[in-house]
């Protein structure tokens, strides 16, 4: 079964939160514990009303579905692992096009090129004034009190699966622990 046919969203189950359909536990809630290491089995022991297939499919990133594949650049101060939990995105890192080390315009002179969504720590990238909404293919700013590689790695994919990312296109986006804003063109 595809991931979009497993998730739903309904303004009455759960605030809107993204569900397992026939379920009342959020996608948020699986990521959350496979971040954490929980098994499969010990989620679906937990949960008796998902299914290991539900499980599988909220496991790292599975909004990669073709209604929703975004062309990424995965700048180098992130996870590389992000490329391969972003499946179904058409994702590039900076390392593997040789722009490691390069400077910040060489990096977004490459992401604009190719039309790709930069997703990024840096924070030369946070000035709204300089990077508009609008005037580029779209910036997510990624900033975590706690910017370890595991949490990095458990809060893009947890956005990634409950945001309609495709809606980001020309946009601003600032990803923190608790939030994210969206500055649209």
């Amino acid at each position: 079964m595809k991931f979009h046919e497993l998730i739903t969203r309904d303004p009455t189950i759960c605030g809107g939160q993204p569900v397992f359909r026939g379920t009342r536990v959020t996608l948020r809630t699986v990521l959350a514990s496979l971040a954490d290491g929980d098994t499969v089995e010990q989620i679906v022991a937990s949960f008796p009303t998902l299914t290991a297939d539900h499980v599988r499919a909220g496991g790292p990133a599975p909004a990669g579905t073709a209604s929703h594949r975004m062309k990424l650049k995965l700048h180098e101060n992130l996870p590389r692992e992000l490329a391969e939990l972003l499946r179904g995105h058409d994702v590039h890192t900076v390392p593997a096009e040789g722009l490691a080390g390069r400077e910040d315009p060489a990096v977004f002179a490459a992401a604009v090129r190719e039309g790709r969504l930069l997703l990024t720590q840096d924070l030369d990238f946070s000035d709204v004034r300089q990077f508009r909404p609008g005037t580029h293919p779209g910036i997510v700013l990624v900033r975590l009190r706690d910017p370890s590689r595991r949490r990095l790695i458990h809060r893009i994919t947890q956005v990634f699966a409950a945001e309609d990312v495709e809606r980001w296109a020309k946009c601003f986006v600032v990803v923190s622990d608790r939030k994210l804003r969206v500055r649209r063109p």
